[in-house]
């Protein structure tokens, strides 16, 4: 029973991803298929950051950016904006972990990566999920960013070989990481996902042409919808997010 209520908590534990039938896929956003936060309403730090790293000369940048903008889509538990509709089949680039009950030394953690095509009418962006745990003490926070920072490298390097695979070359890999320490006597879970989603006509309100969301920041987005910035919310776990954005 824990565990199932652990993956519920999950789903609403940030940007609202509740009440949903989840469909996994093998993780492909399509030529017809849009990046909330990179090609719609665009988070104001994109292009205005410096890479994390590189893998083959393709530059790695932090997801927090779309990470936050996908929270001004969704909303949060609190505070909702155009979450899926509930009870609806959405197709999700998806992977969890639970974890067993804990003995005070466990944080359990969730990464996704987003690799942009560089040719995209001819090439899909790859999305890609990981998730694990570490034998870690509470308060060994250094320790888990050193090892998670270190794991979004092999993930990079992981999309660079299926674009190899595919013959599909990346411009761009956005990644990121969140990790929560898990008390003693409880059980917890890690959740990646990316919803695929067709947004609802509300979402254009006060747009035309409706294309006009093509330029538009979430901000600019966030006051045609007459909504408030939607915060990262106050969790009940520590929980820690990387890798730190280094602003230009």
């Amino acid at each position: 029973m824990a565990k199932i209520v652990s993956y519920d908590r999950a789903e609403c534990n940030d940007s609202y991803i509740g009440q949903i039938n989840m469909l996994q896929a093998s993780s492909f956003s399509g030529v017809n298929g849009a990046i909330w936060g990179y090609d719609l309403a665009i988070e104001p730090r994109i292009g205005k950051t410096y890479p994390v790293g590189r893998i083959e000369n393709i530059p790695i940048y932090s997801l927090i950016p779309l990470r936050d903008a996908t929270r001004q889509l969704f909303g949060v538990a609190e505070n909702r904006h155009f979450p899926p509709q509930e009870g609806a089949m959405v197709v999700c680039a998806e992977k969890y972990l639970t974890s067993a009950v804990s003995d005070g030394n466990l944080w359990i953690w969730c990464a996704l990566g987003f690799a942009i095509a560089e040719d995209r009418d001819n090439h899909a962006c790859l999305f890609m999920e990981d998730t694990g745990s570490l034998r870690l003490g509470e308060d060994e926070e250094q320790t888990v960013r050193h090892k998670l920072d270190d794991r979004l490298n092999r993930i990079a390097y992981a999309a660079y070989l299926c674009g190899e695979n595919q013959g599909a070359r990346y411009k761009k890999i956005y990644i990121g990481w969140k990790a929560s320490y898990i008390p003693k006597n409880h059980v917890g879970c890690a959740l990646a996902c990316a919803p695929y989603v067709t947004l609802p006509s509300g979402a254009f309100k006060n747009i035309t042409p409706e294309t006009d969301i093509l330029e538009l920041s979430t901000e600019d987005w966030l006051s045609r919808m007459g909504f408030s910035e939607v915060d990262e919310p106050d969790y009940a776990l520590k929980t820690l997010t990387g890798p730190n954005i280094p602003l230009q």
